[in-house]
């Protein structure tokens, strides 16, 4: 344990808050809700990969519609680039069959294809991310909440390298239901509230 670090109760200030947030983040469930001023493209990676199995609500501020405009391109990936790529390299093995009169290993591949195509589908229907994400305007919301169905984190840090893993931050961790409920409240206005 760091020498900043204090773990009392539900009451954590360190520069560890990732072993915190991050256990809440992984933990069971079937959603989170977050509020965020900043985000770090490494844990928009992290976020990407949590929705592929749970539903994630995020709330941020953008401090320019170029800020806004990457990060939803960026939330919007799939991830199909990589069998986009494979898709292309089997075209390609089929048209040189082709080209060369190997007819029966163009069927072959083109079977090979159909397949593939097929597992295409379904992955892509199975791998997209649940992530919404309401971009605060007007006012800068600069408050952090980490909520899953069991548990809620309120504090100082941001979902940023830094926060989570170098700053000195505190968080307030509770499991009590009625606290989670209210915060869960507080998300939604929030949410509603936001553009």
């Amino acid at each position: 344990m760091d020498p900043h670090a204090q773990l009392s109760g539900s009451i954590y200030s360190g520069d560890k808050s990732y072993k915190i947030v991050e256990k809440l983040l992984y933990g069971r469930g079937r959603s989170l809700r977050i509020v965020s001023p900043y985000l770090s493209r490494y844990y928009v990676r992290k976020l990407i990969r949590i929705a592929r199995k749970k539903s994630v609500r995020l709330i941020t501020t953008a401090r320019t519609a170029k800020d806004e405009r990457e990060l939803r391109r960026y939330l919007g990936r799939t991830g199909l680039s990589v069998w986009l790529k494979a898709l292309v390299a089997l075209l390609v093995i089929i048209a040189v069959s082709v080209l060369a009169g190997l007819v029966v290993l163009a069927l072959v591949a083109s079977q090979v294809l159909a397949v593939f195509a097929m597992l295409l589908a379904v992955s892509a229907a199975r791998g997209k991310p649940r992530i919404e994400v309401r971009f605060v305007r007007g006012v800068f919301v600069h408050e952090k909440l980490y909520i899953s169905e069991t548990q809620a984190i309120t504090g100082s840090a941001n979902l940023t390298w830094s926060g989570m893993h170098k700053n000195v931050e505190h968080l307030e961790i509770t499991s009590n239901p009625e606290r989670i409920r209210a915060l869960a409240d507080h998300f939604q206005e929030l949410w509603e509230s936001a553009g």
